[in-house]
């Protein structure tokens, strides 16, 4: 189901980077427009404001709206360098909120370090492709169930999981704002990453009591999609 969920959000989320980045091509070619207005008449050209608002905000807080969905909680710390790039800082939280029973029990942690370069547009607004490294750290204890020929239960006890991960990729999105204070990314894009030693203690004939798999399954390694939409405020 959460499968399924997910193509259909990456198949959404790349039809609205098509629209919002048509969309925002005609926004610059307005933006160009005005400057070139403001160099023929003051000899200079102002990148500083479109449409009676200015661009000068130079950070932004945001929280991916989609991740909890997948049990997971991010936000993201952005620093405009200037009018095309951009650092971000990304942290996010792992855990099996969304579940009521305490057969498993997840703690993970993530970080992302991200260098945006605008494609088109200018600061908080426009096309970007924007490459990234992540890590993350995850542990779970799970509950398990040995059965005999007569699937009766005959042990039941708890084992231990660690793993790392370490990531490299890029992602294609679209960036905007409303009145220079709320902001919005549209992002998709590959990544691809490694396990670094994996640890696990779990009895070679045991069997969880729900369907959720093991920790390793969880956490991202070899080819994957990160996509997402963040909102926040501009400062």
């Amino acid at each position: 189901m959460k499968i399924r969920l997910f193509l259909s959000l990456i198949v959404w989320l790349l039809t609205s980077i098509l629209t919002v980045s048509h969309a925002q091509s005609i926004y610059k070619r307005k933006l160009e427009n005005i400057q070139d207005t403001n160099s023929s008449t003051t000899g200079k050209t102002n990148y500083s404001s479109y449409n009676g608002y200015k661009f000068d905000k130079k950070n932004s807080l945001k929280a991916n709206l989609i991740s909890p969905f997948f049990n997971i909680l991010t936000v993201f710390y952005t620093k405009y360098l200037d009018k095309e790039t951009a650092l971000q800082f990304g942290a996010s939280i792992m855990t099996d909120f969304n579940y009521t029973s305490q057969d498993r029990v997840l703690n993970g942690q993530a970080l992302t370090l991200e260098y945006r370069y605008l494609l088109k547009g200018s600061h908080a607004n426009g096309t970007y492709i924007q490459p990234f490294t992540r890590f993350i750290n995850a542990s779970a204890t799970a509950k398990y169930s040995n059965n005999n020929t007569n699937q009766s239960v005959t042990d039941k006890g708890s084992y231990n999981e660690s793993c790392l991960s370490a990531g490299l990729g890029f992602l294609l999105g679209v960036q905007n704002t409303v009145k220079n204070k709320l902001g919005f990314d549209i992002y998709a894009g590959p990544v691809y990453a490694i396990q670094i030693n994996p640890s696990s203690n779990r009895p070679s004939k045991a069997s969880e009591n729900t369907n959720r798999g093991g920790l390793q399954d969880l956490i991202v390694k070899g080819y994957g999609i990160r996509a997402g939409i963040s909102m926040g405020f501009l400062f």
